[in-house]
């Protein structure tokens, strides 16, 4: 009797004192899937493969270009994207189609993630949350507890061919063109510097 009272004690306390540990992996997971929208959702393929590509390369170009080291995850900003000149999408509209692993397009939900992560953790867990965030996050204002986008950008997608693939980002104000060649496993064969904003 003693042990079952002594048991049912311990899992009351846990329910009512014990909050979650925090869990980088579930963090990051959480943090890298894009938010459903209601309405239309992007479903060409090769759209789809263009912003993985600029995922899977992004952050060796970018850090071959400037000094400054680039974090494991970059948030960039959510503008509409141009496709051959007529057509412009929001890269929200990827939904669940896509599987980030470097950048992630900012958004309303990124925020309030966070915050609802915060809420469920104590304050030794909540600091190793945002000291996580801080290392691992371009970018992630430790003061204000906010994720911000970086000033960069997908500008255009362009298919020019049905080989070649260029991709406009505008990383730090300065304007690049990757050329990708769909039939080389969508590797980037050209980087250029078109100007300077």
């Amino acid at each position: 009797m003693k042990y079952s009272f002594l048991i049912s004690f311990l899992l009351f306390s846990i329910n009512i004192f014990g909050q979650k540990r925090f869990d980088s992996l579930q963090v990051e997971k959480l943090l890298m899937i894009l938010p459903k929208q209601s309405g239309k959702s992007i479903v060409d393929q090769n759209i789809i493969k263009a912003i993985e590509t600029t995922d899977k390369h992004y952050r060796g170009i970018a850090d071959s270009i400037f000094g400054y080291q680039s974090k494991e995850h970059t948030i960039l900003q959510t503008v509409l994207i141009k496709i051959n000149d007529s057509i412009d999408i929001n890269p929200l509209e990827l939904e669940y189609k896509i599987s980030f692993t470097s950048i992630i397009f900012n958004n309303e939900s990124l925020n309030t993630k966070v915050e609802k992560i915060a809420k469920s953790l104590n304050n030794s867990e909540r600091s190793k949350l945002y000291n996580y965030l801080k290392v691992n996050f371009d970018y992630f204002d430790i003061k204000k507890k906010k994720l911000n986008a970086q000033p960069v950008r997908i500008i255009y997608i362009k298919f020019p061919d049905d080989k070649t693939v260029q991709i406009g980002i505008d990383i730090y104000g300065s304007l690049f063109l990757w050329t990708v060649d769909k039939t080389r496993n969508w590797d980037i064969t050209k980087v250029d510097k078109l100007w300077v904003y």
